[in-house]
């Protein structure tokens, strides 16, 4: 049968949204100034956006680039996020029996929002997998292909990039995008790791999106060519 879909709404705490509030308006000068979306100023800016939705952005260095004529800031994100609470949440929905052994895979485009969650199911001592572009081909393949299908871990993490890839993990029928891809087949990919031949179950595909936010609307702008703030931000 088709997957189900669902959609899980989540606030922005204070500092995520004064964070937002400052990009989304740098982006709305760039966008009076005629800047392009397709512009790296704009891109950067836009993922900016998409990370510091999923958790608290701590800025840990901000500086001018000549070169590159932008305000530059780093940041790494930290606890709390609502996204991570909902992840946690879905997974205490979930049965883990002897008789049913209901199975979470997450995806992100983000390395920072894995590492997080997967401190949390290491200090809640919940079983999970995380595959790694680190790894080498055959300790991925060893993950995905031997231990996830003994059924003994209950959450695969993986990014978009490697979860994209021809790896099957069908054993599971629910599946959590903490975020998506700018590439709609990316997507799809993913999605395809537990919807696909083999599948016994009926996949149920949960998106999780910060209320009033880009998550949801990034992903339809790849061909825009002109004037593009309304399309991002809605509008209001």
């Amino acid at each position: 049968p088709e997957p189900v879909i669902s959609t899980i709404t989540v606030d922005l705490n204070p500092t995520q949204q004064k964070m937002y509030n400052e990009i989304r308006d740098y982006l709305y000068t760039l966008d009076q100034n005629g800047t392009p979306i397709i512009s790296p100023n704009v891109l950067s800016q836009l993922n900016r956006l998409r990370q510091i939705s999923v958790a608290t952005p701590e800025k840990i260095d901000e500086y001018y680039d000549e070169t590159r004529e932008m305000r530059v800031q780093k940041i790494r994100l930290v606890e709390p996020s609502s996204k991570l609470d909902a992840v946690m949440d879905l997974l205490d929905e979930l049965e883990w029996d002897e008789e049913n052994r209901q199975q979470l895979v997450v995806f992100s485009c983000f390395k920072a929002p894995l590492d997080m969650l997967e401190y949390r199911l290491y200090n809640k001592k919940i079983p999970y997998l995380h595959l790694k572009a680190t790894m080498s081909e055959k300790e991925r393949y060893r993950i995905w292909h031997d231990e996830w299908w003994k059924k003994e871990h209950r959450v695969f993490l993986s990014s978009l990039q490697l979860g994209a890839e021809s790896i099957n993990l069908s054993c599971a029928e629910r599946c959590v995008f903490l975020d998506r891809s700018w590439s709609p087949k990316d997507n799809m990919q993913a999605i395809g790791r537990i919807y696909r031949p083999g599948q016994t179950g009926q996949a149920e595909i949960t998106y999780i999106e910060p209320k009033n936010t880009v998550d949801s609307r990034v992903l339809q702008l790849n061909n825009i060519k002109g004037s593009w703030f309304k399309d991002v931000f809605g509008e209001d």
